[in-house]
């Protein structure tokens, strides 16, 4: 990936627009490719500029930003961050609508310049977007990396070394040895009994009892 990261925003808010446009082309490293405020010209834009994140608004008059993003994901596989003014990004059921269509994130539009919490708001909006544009969304499937870069391909394999035959021969080990070629095991010998006691006395052991077998 480039040190530049390609943005494209959709959002028919002019005044939302706007203040992406102004935001974005302060922040270093961050180039906004297009802003557009139509839905349904968002797949179009995509394969146009091949942006390495999407800007997309939720709430957009003809195609909103789930259908839209859905969209995207099956034609151009593309990182979607939703980011909305006009309804609630805490609010679980958008969270699930959006991450449902494909989104990897959603937050809210950051206030305009001059807002006390501007600087902090665009900050990780921007650290958002950094974030969002390593996500791996499929584009391995169109061939296509970050900005529509061709992927390179594969480095292939370094063939396998040869040697000569006696090398071969040397570093090839012996078959091992059949069984046969072993002696068979031997039992132990039974330790030696002692038959003194230590006082010199014969030592008399009790005879073994019969086998219940034999007794009968």
């Amino acid at each position: 990936m480039t040190d530049t990261l390609r943005v494209l925003v959709v959002n028919d808010s002019a005044t939302a627009r706007a203040a992406l446009r102004l935001a974005l082309e302060r922040s270093p490293g961050i180039e906004l490719v297009a802003a557009i405020a139509d839905g349904a010209a968002a797949v179009d834009a995509v394969l146009r500029h091949r942006p390495d994140v999407v800007l997309m608004d939720v709430v957009m008059p003809e195609c909103d930003g789930y259908e839209a993003t859905r969209a995207i994901m099956q034609r151009c596989p593309t990182p979607v961050v939703m980011v909305t003014a006009r309804v609630d990004a805490r609010d679980e059921e958008v969270v699930l609508r959006a991450l449902g269509a494909g989104a990897l994130a959603i937050t809210t539009v950051p206030p305009p310049n001059g807002h006390r919490d501007h600087p902090v708001k665009m900050a990780a909006l921007v650290q958002l977007i950094r974030t969002m544009a390593r996500a791996n969304v499929g584009r391995a499937r169109d061939g296509l990396g970050p900005s529509g870069a061709e992927r390179p391909a594969p480095a292939p394999h370094p063939p396998r070394p040869t040697y000569p035959p006696a090398m071969q021969a040397a570093a090839t080990p012996p078959p091992p040895a059949p069984a046969s070629a072993y002696p068979p095991p031997q039992p132990y010998p039974a330790p030696p009994q002692a038959t003194t006691q230590p006082n010199g006395e014969p030592i008399v052991r009790p005879p073994m009892p019969m086998p219940l077998s034999d007794r009968y």
